[in-house]
Order: structure tokens, then C-alpha cells, then sequence
């Protein structure tokens, strides 16, 4: 056990976060700022033979300082004695959501030319919160409030793992403190056009008020977790003994919970992107029993005759 010497609780905590990914090489995702700069060390200080890691840097050439970020991931990975790749990635908008899937491509084509199966990331607990929170303003269900996951498939053969996601930022500067390693720090965490950041300014009122929010937010996503993934076992298991096909659903499906209905229609229809107002609509009919047409997302409509619920396909992809 490491928990003898400084920090060895949290370097156990790593290895054992890294010890459950897929057979095979990880990547670690290195954007020079103290979590990820902690991430790629605590990797380091518990790497095994069988584990060969890489660190990989995603720049976007947003900010005069880009490339004193990546000056900083390179300079750790030298100084532990890991490979290191970077790629150039000039965005067409600096939004966080097209940021965010750009960069997570780039990491999964690295990631795949070091044979590595895993990609880490250094999310936090205060990320697990920041997430929580903007999924509630947005009102979400069940899923939203269960936060990021600690694993995840990315596809492709690639799986995402955040080892650091029971960890708050303290900690990891701490760790970067004492083990002497440098670290940038990001100035558009200042930028009020982000969402995140003008959430973390009504966090700190949060945390004022209530010393132990952090860790009471990130309690619920973790039961909020597991009642989800409970609730879509059962989901899975109904929609199971419906007469089920790909474009044809036959059974009782009213007969079912409520809180049932949805996770099946869903599941049945294959995807998140269906937006809540639908999927309710939709699902509200079918536990009462009524007929008609139901636009569930562009170019798809649900038919319901006479309990029997059908796809069809709508050359226009409008709502009527």
C-alpha cells in the first residue's frame, strides 16, 4: 500500500482508478493546468510495465499563452520520462461544446496511434458539481443529476476514464506543490462568456454558505447513478417482454409504471438526442392509450393505432 507516505492515499486511489481500465496503454490528457499536470504524475508515480502511458496535448491556439500550455505539458512528461504528442487544433468557434468535441477527437486519434485503449482525464470533484448543477438548471431527469461517470465508452474500441473525479482541486495543487512541478494557469477561466465560469462564481456563495456543498452535490450524482442505471436494467428487461421490433412495438406498454415508460420508449427508439418534451408527449399517449402521430426527432415520427406503436419516417422532418 502507498497510503505510508504523503499523498499515498491519493496515489493509491489513482492506481486503483487506472487498474480497472482495459488491458493495455493509457493516455493521459495534459493541458498544463495543475489537475491535469497532477494526473500525469500521480500516473507516473504508480505506472506499471504493463501500462505504458503516454501524455497527449490538445492545442487550440485560443490565447496568447496556448503555447506555453503545451511548453508545460511537454516539460512534465520530459522531466517523468514519458512520450509526449501534441496536435494543433485551430476551431471554427470557440464555443465549449465544439471545443470540447474537438478535442476529444483529436485525444481519441493520438490515442489509437499509441495503441492505447484508455484516455484519462483530470475532471474533479468541483467539474462532478459544475456538471450537476448545469444539467438542474437545465431540468433534467434522473441521468442528468448522475453527473460524469468514471468510465465511459468513447467508441471505437477507446474508453474514458476519470480517476480524478472524487478529487478536488486543493488536493491535486497540493500535489503539484510538493513534488515541485510547474503548471499553467488558464486565464479564460475569468471569461463570463463561458457558462461554467459564471456558474463557479455563484459557487463560491454556495460554498460560503455551506462548507460541504462540494461533496454533497457529488453524493447525489453517485445515488442518482446508481438509481439510473437500476431503472434501465428494468427498462431493458420491459421492453424485453414487449413484442419488440426495429420499427414496431406491440404489448402493453401502459400497463407499465410510469417512471418505466419513458426509459422504454427511449430505449426502443434508440438514442439520447430526443428532447424531453417529445418522448413525454409520446409517452403520456401510450399510458393513456390514445391514438395519433407523434413527431419524436427530425424526420421521424411514432404512430399509435390501437395500442400498437410504429416509426415512420417524415420526408420533411417537420413537427405538425
Amino acid at each position: 500500500m502507498r497510503g505510508a507516505k504523503p499523498f499515498g492515499e491519493l496515489e493509491q486511489h489513482v492506481f486503483d482508478a487506472l487498474a480497472g481500465a482495459p488491458a493495455g496503454g493509457i493516455a493521459l490528457a495534459c493541458s498544463g493546468g495543475p489537475d491535469s499536470v497532477a494526473l500525469v504524475a500521480l500516473a507516473a508515480a504508480v505506472r506499471t510495465t504493463d501500462r505504458p502511458l503516454v501524455v497527449l496535448h490538445v492545442n487550440h491556439a485560443l490565447r496568447s499563452t496556448a503555447d506555453r500550455d503545451e511548453g508545460v505539458a511537454l516539460g512534465v512528461a520530459s522531466r517523468l520520462g514519458l512520450p509526449f504528442q501534441s496536435v494543433l487544433l485551430r476551431a471554427e468557434a470557440d464555443d465549449e461544446a465544439t471545443l470540447r468535441a474537438g478535442r476529444y477527437d483529436a485525444l481519441m486519434a493520438m490515442a489509437r496511434t499509441w495503441n492505447s485503449p484508455s484516455i484519462a482525464t483530470a475532471h474533479t470533484l468541483e467539474d462532478q458539481v459544475e456538471t450537476v448543477l448545469l444539467a438542474l438548471v437545465r431540468g433534467t431527469g434522473l441521468r442528468g443529476l448522475a453527473g460524469m461517470p468514471a468510465r465511459r465508452a468513447l467508441g471505437g474500441g477507446l474508453e474514458l476514464l476519470r480517476p480524478l473525479l472524487e478529487r478536488g482541486h486543493g488536493e491535486l495543487r497540493a500535489y503539484c506543490h510538493a513534488h515541485g512541478l510547474p503548471y499553467a494557469l488558464d486565464e479564460s477561466n475569468a471569461d463570463a462568456r463561458y457558462r461554467r465560469n459564471r456558474l463557479r462564481a455563484l459557487l463560491r456563495d454556495l460554498r460560503s454558505v455551506e462548507p460541504s456543498a462540494d461533496q454533497a452535490i457529488a453524493r447525489l450524482a453517485r445515488l442518482a447513478r446508481e438509481e439510473n442505471a437500476y431503472l434501465d436494467e428494468r427498462a431493458a428487461e420491459a421492453l424485453g417482454r414487449l413484442a419488440a421490433e426495429e420499427g414496431r412495438l406491440e404489448g402493453r406498454i401502459g400497463e407499465l409504471p410510469r417512471p418505466l415508460v419513458r426509459r422504454v420508449l427511449r430505449l426502443w427508439l434508440g438514442g439520447r438526442d430526443l428532447a424531453f418534451e417529445h418522448l413525454d408527449r409520446l409517452a403520456e399517449a401510450a399510458v393513456e392509450g390514445r391514438h395519433g402521430q407523434f413527431f419524436v426527432r427530425k424526420g421521424e415520427e411514432v404512430v399509435i393505432r390501437s395500442g400498437v406503436l410504429e416509426r415512420h419516417t417524415v420526408a420533411d422532418g417537420e413537427e405538425e
